[in-house]
């Protein structure tokens, strides 16, 4: 009888007999079948390949329930401020385009260091965009001709006799030119020569006196 436990050589076994799994070298010496791509021999040890598993070999996906507590789950990303890149859902976290707003700062957290400005602000500047150096700037805001709230004179009764006979009224400052409106009796009245009142400084001249118990009202701005 044969003795059960004579080695078996790789040049005494059949290709056919070997499998898709195994192979015969140049020397009949069998080896494990590995396409050297996702599977790799490393020192007589199989092993997958660095980078070897993709896509394409992942049965369906990766779900949270098989990611670490340290990774970032898909579950854990809103979609409205933070989103993976990509519309599909990318490789790489990112904010969404606007994303972020006031909700999302904590107070105080947007300093003046922080901006991408061109020079340091100093008292009473405003921050002005640079056209040129596609930058925000500080520069002083020059409000010589601007006009205050108090400066804007709405339905003041000037001073004078309204009594049928009197067409000389005086306003309490002197307007700005352009900017006066006067109503007689709710009507607006034409300023001019010819027209229904001249303006010379603070003194208004009606062409026809106003009826005694009419309404004179005068909105203009003040002249600083």
């Amino acid at each position: 009888m044969a003795d059960r436990h004579t080695t078996v050589f790789g040049d005494q076994i059949d290709v056919t007999a070997l499998g898709a799994g195994l192979v015969k070298d140049v020397d009949d010496n069998l080896s494990v079948n590995v396409d050297d791509s996702t599977i790799e021999i490393d020192t007589d040890v199989v092993q997958v390949k660095d980078l070897g598993i993709t896509n394409a070999k992942l049965a369906g996906s990766i779900t949270d329930d098989k990611l670490d507590s340290d990774y970032i789950q898909t579950s854990e990303v809103d979609g409205t401020t933070i989103e993976f890149d990509g519309a599909s859902g990318g490789s790489g976290l990112q904010i969404v385009d606007g994303g972020v707003d006031t909700l999302q700062l904590a107070d105080e957290s947007v300093t003046e260091p922080k901006l991408d400005a061109l020079d340091a602000p100093a008292d009473g500047e405003v921050l002005s965009w640079n056209a040129t150096s596609q930058q925000f700037e500080w520069i002083v805001v020059d409000v010589t001709d601007a006009v205050l709230e108090a400066d804007v004179i709405v339905n003041e009764i000037p001073s004078g006799l309204i009594n049928s006979l009197n067409v000389t009224y005086t306003l309490a400052n002197t307007p700005y030119a352009g900017t006066v409106a006067v109503f007689l009796n709710g009507l607006y009245q034409a300023p001019g020569g010819g027209l229904d009142y001249t303006i010379s400084g603070t003194t208004i001249t009606f062409v026809k006196a106003p009826h005694t118990g009419s309404d004179l009202y005068v909105t203009y701005i003040i002249d600083n």
